[in-house]
């Protein structure tokens, strides 16, 4: 509990609106903010492993790329049936931690609610305002300054996703596919256009 809130209280002589109001009223205590961090850093582990084990549609470097129209239709079987199997997952995590939540607070009820709804809060500030708008102050910074200087080559390299433009300017799905569709045609171009080169070399070298 925040400090100078006494907890000797009965749950059912509180309105919910005197409840509500503590939420902005009661003293605040850096533990809020500290639990709304580490709930934010857990969730978003949850949301990368999610992402890497169901909805990442790569090939590994190792793989040649696939050439044949079967071969690509393979491949975007197994990812679509990946993405399936990860959105069961996590609809049923979606399900369950909510019961679990209700679960525990039956079990054990606290009388200080409006504590567990300041770390809500905080930790939906942190994840919706903080840090997409420090993400694009970064990102930005790191985007103009490599237009003039090679600083940030390293990192640029390190993570491509930081010039992934893709979704830039995207207002309908239709556009998207379109956007997508021109640049799967100039990379299947540019591979025959390589795969051409090479075969005449390896004729001019024969």
């Amino acid at each position: 509990p925040a400090r100078g809130v006494t907890e000797d209280v009965t749950a059912l002589d509180r309105a919910v609106w005197t409840l509500v109001a503590e939420v902005v009223t009661m003293p605040w205590d850096v533990q809020a903010i500290i639990l709304a961090v580490i709930a934010d850093v857990v969730a978003r582990c949850l949301c990368f492993l999610c992402k890497v084990l169901f909805f990442t549609c790569r090939l590994p470097t190792s793989q040649p790329p696939l050439g044949t129209p079967e071969a690509k239709k393979d491949q975007l079987r197994v990812w679509h049936e990946m993405a399936i199997t990860g959105a069961w997952v996590c609809a049923t995590g979606a399900i369950v931690s909510p019961a679990l939540t209700v679960l525990v607070c039956a079990v054990s009820p606290q009388p200080r609610a409006s504590a567990v709804a300041r770390v809500f809060i905080v930790s939906l500030w942190l994840s919706h305002l903080v840090y997409p708008l420090c993400s694009a102050a970064l990102t930005t910074i790191a985007l103009a300054t490599a237009s003039r200087s090679g600083i940030f080559d390293g990192l640029l390299s390190a993570c491509p996703g930081i010039m992934d433009f893709l979704s830039v300017g995207v207002q309908t799905p239709q556009f998207l596919a379109w956007r997508v569709q021109r640049i799967c045609l100039e990379l299947d171009t540019m591979r025959r256009v390589y795969h051409q080169e090479t075969s005449g070399v390896q004729l001019a070298l024969s």
